[in-house]
């Protein structure tokens, strides 16, 4: 979506959204209107009457008390000591060694203390060339690290929602001093150098706060983007509505979240192929929410196919 069409959409919709239900109000009353005053009226333009004022209601309802002042502001983080503690987890599962490469450096040189993060590369795909890669970046980056489940079938369950679990489980849950937050991207997406200055704000400064997500940016569409590869419908304008009506939805690659939330609510969903989306629906339970940004805080490939679309909706 063109930057200029994208300010619009998010400025305007809004006020598109009041427009239409206050036209949908005047429409029900003429409707009424219309009915009591028609000489002869039968059973059926009643029930249908009724049926579009429960609609009517419903949206109302909905829409108009949860609409909050503006979207989540941009902040950033200045200080640069007693930090909270954050591992960044890669999961990865036989992407191109030369994609994933390009991650970990992304993620290693990120605007951030360096002993107060690590980048724990999750590889389902067991790859002898990614974890020799790896130990040759460590002397540069010392805070990197591998792990593996194994090339077992058994120990590869779950796919990315295992693996993530897998993680948070069995090694953060091994280690003496687990971090306070958790920070999760694809194989294929470059986090920002800010990312962590620019979400860690959001959620120091508000406890309910469980999760800070942010919007998905790609480079490989063709010019214009003729078939809406990158959904930017859906990022640059539907996601800021939900987040204005503090209902947003979380998306586990460009996301900060508190480890000890991660834990409580049992770890990452298994029960479906959209861990990240499952997820936001548990937390109002625990009292948290999702924070959606609308920053550019990572840049990353778009499926070639509909296929992972598709699997993600069953």
């Amino acid at each position: 979506m063109e930057p200029a069409i994208r300010r619009l959409a998010q400025t305007y919709v809004g006020h598109v959204r009041r427009v239409s239900l206050s036209f949908c109000t005047l429409y029900m009353a003429l409707r009424l209107s219309c009915l009591i005053c028609a000489p002869e009226t039968n059973y059926w333009m009643w029930v249908v009457l009724i049926f579009e004022a429960l609609w009517t209601y419903q949206s109302l309802s909905i829409e108009l008390p949860r609409q909050t002042e503006e979207m989540s502001k941009r902040l950033h983080l200045t200080m640069n000591h007693a930090l909270p503690s954050v591992d960044i987890m890669l999961p990865c599962c036989g992407e191109p060694i030369e994609i994933i490469c390009d991650t970990i450096h992304a993620a290693c040189v990120i605007d951030y203390p360096q002993t107060a993060f690590r980048v724990l590369i999750l590889d389902d795909g067991n790859s002898l060339e990614l974890r020799q890669a790896v130990e040759e970046l460590q002397h540069t980056w010392p805070n990197l690290l591998y792990y593996s489940r194994g090339t077992k079938p058994s120990q590869k369950v779950f796919a990315k929602a295992g693996n993530l679990n897998f993680g948070l489980f069995d090694i953060q849950g091994g280690m003496d001093k687990p971090p306070e937050l958790i920070a999760i991207f694809d194989s294929d997406f470059l986090p920002a150098p800010n990312f962590l200055r620019a979400t860690l704000p959001h959620m120091l400064g508000d406890d309910s706060v469980g999760i800070v997500s942010s919007r998905q940016d790609y480079y490989n569409f063709p010019q214009g983007d003729p078939l809406d590869q990158s959904l930017a419908m859906f990022f640059e304008v539907i996601l800021p509505k939900m987040d204005e009506m503090g209902s947003s939805l979380a998306t586990t690659s460009g996301c900060l979240m508190r480890r000890d939330l991660a834990v409580q609510v049992g770890g990452f969903p298994t029960l479906n192929e959209v861990e990240d989306i499952t997820l936001s629906f548990i937390l109002p339970a625990y009292g948290k929410r999702v924070v959606y940004l609308t920053e550019m805080l990572q840049l990353g490939r778009v499926p070639t196919s509909d296929d992972r679309y598709t699997l993600g909706t069953i």
